[in-house]
C-alpha cells in the first residue's frame, strides 16, 4: 500500500494507529455537526489504497464514496446538504495525519445532479495555477454574463472562478461554513450551537498554530524571545 502524496506512506506507522487517529477526527466532525445543525450523523473513515485516509458520511471498508449530509435535525426535512470529504495523509515528518485535500460543498438536495450553492476546496499540492484553498460560488446574472462575453470567454461561468480564502495555513474550517449557514438563516441551528462552533474553531486554530510552529521553529523561537528576552 502506498499513498501517492510524495511524502509519508502507511509503511512508516502502524495502519491501525492511523485508522484510530482518522476515526477520532471523524468523531470530532460528527460531534460538531450534531451539536450545531444535524442529529445522529456519523462520519466514517476508510482506507483508500493510493489516496490515504478518507473521511465522510457513509464511508467504510466497502464504500469509498461519501454521501451528502442532510443539514437538518430531521433528515427527511433537509433542503440543504453538505458534501464533505477529507483526504488525509502523513505529514512530511511521517508523524501526523494532515489534510491532503478537503471539500465542503453546499447543495440544494441530495441528488447527484443537485444544484450547488457554493463550495470550498483545498488541495495541498494543487496540480494547476489556482490557490490551494479557494471557494466557488454558483450563481448567474446578466452582469457576469456580459463580463465574460466582453472578455471573449462567453462559456465561462461564475462557478469557474477560484476565489482565494486564506491560503494553506489559515484557510476556512468546517466551523466557518456552518456558522455562515446558520447566521444567514439557511439552516436551523440547535441550542448551544455558538459554544460548539467556538470550541471547534479554537481547536482548529491550535492545531494550525502547532503545525506552523513545526514548519517555522526558528521564527517561533524568535517571537518567544521577544516576549521574554530573559
Amino acid at each position: 500500500m502506498n499513498w501517492q502524496d510524495g511524502r509519508g506512506s502507511p509503511s512508516q506507522r502502524s495502519l491501525i494507529e492511523l485508522q484510530a487517529e482518522a476515526r477520532a477526527f471523524a468523531k470530532e466532525t460528527s460531534d460538531l455537526l450534531n451539536a450545531t445543525v444535524t442529529n445522529g450523523i456519523r462520519i466514517g473513515a476508510a482506507v483508500h489504497p493510493t489516496r490515504g485516509m478518507l473521511l465522510g458520511l457513509g464511508l467504510g471498508k466497502n464504500n469509498l464514496v461519501a454521501d451528502p449530509i442532510p443539514l437538518a435535525q430531521h433528515a427527511a426535512s433537509a433542503r440543504l446538504f453538505l458534501s464533505l470529504v477529507h483526504t488525509m495523509v502523513l505529514d512530511q515528518e511521517e508523524q501526523f495525519l494532515t489534510a491532503f485535500s478537503t471539500t465542503y460543498s453546499v447543495q440544494i438536495g441530495d441528488a447527484d445532479d443537485a444544484d450547488v450553492l457554493c463550495s470550498y476546496d483545498y488541495v495541498r499540492n494543487p496540480p494547476n495555477k489556482y490557490p490551494a484553498a479557494h471557494m466557488h460560488v454558483y450563481s448567474t446574472s446578466d452582469e457576469t454574463k456580459d463580463l465574460f462575453e466582453t472578455l471573449n470567454t462567453p462559456k465561462r461561468k461564475m462557478a469557474d472562478l477560484h476565489l482565494p480564502v486564506g491560503g494553506k495555513r489559515f484557510r476556512p474550517c468546517l466551523e466557518d461554513i456552518l456558522e455562515f449557514l446558520i447566521l444567514d438563516e439557511l439552516v436551523e441551528p440547535r441550542d448551544g450551537w455558538e459554544e460548539a462552533i467556538e470550541a471547534g474553531r479554537e481547536l482548529w486554530f491550535q492545531r494550525q498554530l502547532g503545525a506552523a510552529v513545526r514548519r517555522n521553529p526558528q521564527l517561533a523561537q524568535d517571537q518567544l524571545n521577544e516576549l521574554d528576552p530573559s
